[in-house]
């Protein structure tokens, strides 16, 4: 039989796809600067609708019970709920919604919630209670609370992506390095952990240049046999720079026959700019260095303020 890779084509393609056959390491975003920080909490009004979200961008859904004659809840309002850094953990950490007790006693019979305010953070699944609170806390005690909850969410094992190992030395060619727990970062609901502080860096600096294809799924797999299946650090490649995973070596060899038919399955919105399209109803096609990945998906943005803009309040211009 001839040699498939001498085609012309095939070996072009080859050429530009970055085998990973050597270990990799998994990387953790941890205490990422949010743009938008202390614009205030975006809280969220329905609890259904929280729980969907939570569930789909994999957080931790903070509910925060309150009511309208609760002195210490409008205190907590007015002290805890301004402060930046809990605003910028509620924008890149938590799902948040704000409940009226006396409108939702069922889960407030669930949660044996006895006296507001009253805070309960779950598991992305709704199976855990990564913390609970009640009664009044200052900034200092509630950050506390926050980061106590992160910590038991980052403990969880199917938050951890890549398998723990690093995909920066991946990207750079390195090959699979296990990453440093201690060196941990989230991203997209996804926790992410380092080879070492260097590896962070670049990573915290451009999420984007790292982060697997897809949210680390077989795009191969997904295109061809119309299922999700994870993909493996030990079936990793490079392509125009991106990282893509793969559930064997079978797929990863498929798609260097022809990584084109598979390298764009990710792209949302056609690669048009959803901030143009709901907010001016103008299709503006996006730029691929100013993307935003939300969910697993990529949006494309022309520049970077309506990037900035989608990643303060992504569900507004995705609904």
């Amino acid at each position: 039989m001839p040699d498939r890779s001498t085609h012309p084509a095939r070996a072009f393609a080859r050429a530009r796809l970055g085998l990973i056959l050597s270990p990799i390491a998994l990387v953790i975003l941890a205490n990422a600067a949010v743009a938008g920080e202390g614009r205030g909490i975006a809280w969220r009004t329905d609890f259904a609708s929280a729980q969907a979200e939570a569930k789909a961008r994999n957080l931790p859904l903070w509910i925060q019970f309150t009511g309208p004659w609760c002195i210490f809840c409008r205190k907590m309002d007015a002290n805890a709920f301004v402060e930046p850094g809990i605003v910028a953990r509620s924008q890149s950490r938590f799902v948040p919604v704000k409940l009226r007790s006396e409108s939702h006693e069922n889960l407030v019979a669930q949660f044996g919630i006895s006296g507001l305010p009253s805070t309960v953070i779950l598991s992305p699944s709704g199976k855990t209670i990564l913390a609970r609170t009640e009664g009044y806390s200052d900034p200092k005690e509630f950050a506390s609370t926050l980061n106590g909850a992160w910590a038991n969410a980052l403990a969880d094992p199917g938050v951890l992506a890549m398998s723990g190992y690093c995909p920066v030395r991946l990207v750079q060619g390195q090959g699979r390095i296990k990453g440093d727990p201690r060196l941990a970062a989230f991203h997209d609901g996804h926790a992410y952990r380092f080879a070492d502080v260097a590896a962070r860096d670049l990573f915290l600096k451009d999420p984007e240049r790292f982060l697997p294809s897809d949210g680390g799924r077989c795009v191969v797999t997904r295109k061809d046999a119309k299922r999700d299946a994870a993909g493996d650090p030990a079936f990793g490649a490079t392509y125009n720079g991106r990282l893509y995973l793969f559930a064997d070596a079978a797929s990863r060899s498929r798609f260097a026959d022809s990584p084109e038919t598979y390298s764009g399955l990710d792209i949302a919105e056609n690669g048009l700019c959803p901030h143009c399209k709901r907010l001016q109803n103008k299709d503006v096609a996006g730029k691929a260095e100013f993307a935003a990945t939300y969910s697993g998906k990529r949006y494309l943005f022309p520049d970077e303020t309506h990037r900035q803009a989608f990643r303060i309040a992504p569900d507004r211009y995705l609904r």
